[in-house]
This record gives C-alpha cells, structure tokens and sequence, in this order.
C-alpha cells in the first residue's frame, strides 16, 4: 500500500520533469523496480555456464556440469545418466529443449562412441538421432506436450522422423519440424535430390527449387510456407499458390519455425513483408471460397 501511495504521490513530478525538461538542470528522474523470482540453484560447481536452460513457463531449469570425466544434465536439481558427450539446442530463455509446460525434456547424450536421444530420462535405442539436428530443431513436442517428435538417421545417411514412436518416411533431409496449435497436425520440409517439399500430416505436396518452414494458422486450419520459383518467392497456402516476389521475409524462413513468418489476422486474412525491386511492400491476403 505504502509503495503504491509513493509512486501515486511521485508521478505528477514525473511527468513534470519529462515534459519540461527544466527541473535539476535538464535531468529527468526515474523510478526502477526490479524482482526477482528463484528458479533454481546450482548443484555444482562443475556448472557450465552455456548450458543452462529454462522452461517456457519459467518454472522448470536445466544444465550440464563435469563429473569424474563425464557429463551429466541436471533437471530441476535431479542429476540425469553421465555420458561422455552431451549435445542440445537452447537460448537459455529460449527453453527449446522442454516442452512447452516445462514438464518434458529432451537431449543428445554419447556412450561408447553413440548417440541417443534421451527423452524425459529415457534413451531411445531403436532409433539413431541424425547429427545434422543436433542444434537446430531435431526434436519438437507438440503444445499440449502429449506428442513428440524427433528426426532420425539410418545407415545409409537417410533421415526420417519418428512421430510418437512411429518411423515415418525417409528422406535425403528433414528440416522445420512443427505442431499445430491444437497438437492434432503435424508438418515438416524435405528434399530429395534437388527437389524440397513440405509434408502435411503424412502427405507430401508439391516440389520446389526450395521451400520454407511450413507455419500452421493460430486455429490450426491452414498450413503456409515460402517457396521458390523462377529464381522467385512466393508464399503458400494450403497448396494455393500466391503472387511471385524477389523476397519474402524474415531471413530465417528456411531454418527456423516461427509463428512471426506469416501473420494472421483470422483464418481468411493473412500478412507478410515482401520485395518488389527496390521496393518493400506489406502484402495482405484475403482467401474466400468461389
């Protein structure tokens, strides 16, 4: 009450100051308030720093330290196997290796010279994880954190993924595994040979020279991507071919999955930013039925 009373009695001078510019010789005075919330403690002092991940909801942590030669994930202060060798992809706000409740994590750990991908503590020997995804969107668990999803290698270098323990097809490259919002969808891009494609809940569309991230629409409706053409680009939606471009953006559309591609603003309307020679256009798209 107090504190809410202060700053109440303070802000007139506030203002006072930022729009005169006069009071204290110019100098204009602010009030900041930090907060802290715990999250977590160190088990070790083995830590390392470039390890350390937290959950989406913040409430959840994860890191690696050394011990006795090996390394071992710590979750929540519970150590995890030592292995020789342990690989995973997260900012360490970014939370990429929990699922989206914090309450599943995955990684990469080595013993004897192989690698297994080791989801929530378990190892997965009947599949081999593909190296190519050891840092970028090899493993993806669905919104609802009841699915999951990961990319696998065979012998003879194929990838294919495994969707809920199920091996689907295989490919010369996987890449952009995604979820749709209600988790019911699933979609990702590939190649084989000079051609890329996006499969859609297990059916292949249409080749390109490339083709982007597919994206699902908030209400998990529509699935769109970025693909090239004619040395152009051009967004897709639902196999509906659009307007061709010298660009479309963002800079990551191939790598990187991202619900800020493409925006939507309701399951028929849909935006992105495009080039048209030296010009940047705001392009927005209508899709009624004929």
């Amino acid at each position: 009450m107090y504190r809410i009373l202060f700053i109440i009695a303070v802000l007139p001078f506030l203002l006072v100051c930022f729009l005169d510019g006069d009071v204290n010789a110019g100098e204009v005075s602010f009030i900041r308030e930090t907060q802290e919330r715990f999250i977590g403690r160190l088990e070790s002092s083995a830590f390392i720093p470039e390890s350390l991940v937290v959950s989406p909801d913040g409430r959840h942590i994860a890191y690696t330290v050394r011990e006795s030669g090996k390394k071992v994930v710590i979750v929540d202060g519970k150590p995890q196997k030592p292995y020789d060798q342990i690989r995973y992809y997260g900012e360490p706000l970014g939370g990429d290796i929990f699922s989206s409740d914090g309450k599943r994590i995955y990684y990469y750990g080595r013993e004897d010279n192989r690698w297994y991908i080791v989801i929530d503590g378990k190892e997965e020997h009947s599949h081999r994880p593909s190296p190519d995804h050891f840092e970028w969107n090899g493993m993806v668990f669905s919104p609802d954190s009841t699915r999951a999803a990961f990319v696998a290698v065979d012998d003879h270098k194929k990838q294919y993924i495994v969707l809920d323990g199920i091996p689907l097809s295989k490919h010369d490259k996987i890449a952009c595994l995604t979820f749709s919002p209600d988790g019911k969808q699933f979609a990702y891009s590939a190649r084989d040979g000079e051609k890329e494609f996006i499969i859609v809940n297990h059916i292949k569309k249409k080749e390109y020279g490339v083709v982007g991230c597919p994206q699902f629409s908030p209400d998990s409706r529509r699935v769109v991507s970025i693909a090239t053409t004619q040395g152009q680009r051009m967004v897709v939606v639902d196999g509906m071919e659009g307007k061709l471009y010298d660009r479309v953006f963002p800079r990551h559309w191939r790598k990187r999955v991202s619900d800020k591609n493409i925006g939507f603003s309701s399951y028929t309307r849909f935006y992105y930013l495009a080039q048209k020679g030296q010009d940047i256009v705001f392009v927005e798209e209508t899709i009624t039925p004929h």
